[in-house]
């Protein structure tokens, strides 16, 4: 009997996972377009130090790069600074991730490293606050961007 209850519940188990499977690609589309967009940020935001003697630029608009709307820049001085950094992520929320037994929404950020990862939202929050925290002891000033534009408005760099 409780070899039944076992199998049971793996079948169950196994079907909510491929159900959440199936539910995340097909997000996979956006979610690939807008972790293309953060990596060619970072890549742009990269060359820009290369060629400005490591120094990053201000603003995202100085990189002249057309489709900057929907990716937040956070600013440092040099790319060098910390790795931990977060340099660029999604202005809201882009992809579904799954936390079983349920998918959750969130964004890709890029770290100073380059590093590209993907985080639920709950997760964003907390490596918001600790990125700030770290930029305080670095002698950085706080970064806190909205999580989306307002209606009508363009969400970009800084």
């Amino acid at each position: 009997m409780a070899v039944w209850v076992i199998l049971f519940t793996l079948a169950a188990f196994l079907g909510q996972f491929a159900r959440l499977t199936w539910r995340q690609r097909a997000s996979r589309k956006t979610a690939r377009l807008t972790d293309a967009r953060l990596a060619n940020a970072a890549a742009a935001l990269q060359r820009y130090a290369q060629a400005h003697g490591r120094r990053l630029p201000n603003r995202l608009e100085e990189l002249g790069m057309a489709d900057t709307q929907r990716v937040m820049y956070r600013p440092v001085p040099t790319l060098d600074l910390d790795p931990r950094l977060i340099l660029v992520h999604d202005g809201e929320a882009t992809h579904q991730v799954i936390e079983f037994p349920v998918l959750r929404p969130g964004r890709g950020l890029v770290f100073c490293s380059g590093a590209l990862r993907v985080v639920t939202e709950d997760a964003w929050t907390t490596l918001e606050a600790a990125d700030n925290a770290l930029r305080e002891r670095l002698g950085l000033q706080r970064t806190r961007q909205p999580t989306a534009a307002p209606p009508g408005e363009r969400a970009s760099g800084i």
